[in-house]
């Protein structure tokens, strides 16, 4: 079920955090504002009306793809719940995850989710761990990892045949080795 509070409290909480970073930050902050209050407008438009629009898909990936932090994370966020009610918001994230930019795809990993079929994941995953950036590649292991699942371990393994670089190959061993842990 999506949520949210009604739209004056959530602009109380925009105008709180922005103004709480007028203390230290150089950003412009107004336009940041700006930025929150439309994901904001457009999260209730949803909730309300049950239909995910091109329109906002184009604003939350707007946000994720040049947003600085505290834009980003909210539109990752909230795409990241759309994606369970929405074949749309599945198919941006897709997309975003087969980006150009390492930095756009390490943010959209945290919307790799139970929103997609297994096999959807492991697609993914096999994707992206073959990605040029080891940051990617070790954001991809930790990713497999958040999600729990055993049959993961062969992607991973597979990857550890062919991975050069030494963090990377920490990052798949500490993932195979906690793959049977819980989740906390």
């Amino acid at each position: 079920m999506l949520f949210s509070f009604d739209l004056e409290s959530e602009f109380k909480y925009i105008e709180k955090k922005v103004f709480d970073s007028r203390r230290y930050s150089q950003r412009n902050l107004e336009k940041e504002e700006k930025i929150l209050k439309k994901l904001a407008i457009d999260f209730m438009n949803i909730i309300q009306t049950k239909v995910l629009t091109e329109e906002e898909l184009n604003h939350l990936e707007c946000a994720i793809t040049e947003g600085p932090g505290g834009i980003w994370e909210t539109a990752v966020s909230q795409l990241g719940l759309l994606a369970y009610h929405f074949d749309a918001a599945k198919d941006r994230i897709k997309s975003l995850i087969r980006h150009s930019n390492s930095k756009v795809i390490i943010r959209s990993l945290h919307m790799l989710s139970n929103a997609f079929t297994q096999e959807e994941q492991m697609k993914l995953l096999k994707e992206v761990l073959n990605h040029k950036s080891k940051k990617v590649r070790s954001w991809a292991s930790n990713t497999a990892l958040s999600l729990r699942s055993p049959e993961f371990i062969a992607i991973l393994e597979d990857r550890k045949l062919i991975e050069s670089d030494k963090d990377v190959l920490d990052s798949l061993n500490f993932s195979i080795e906690n793959m049977h842990q819980p989740k906390i």
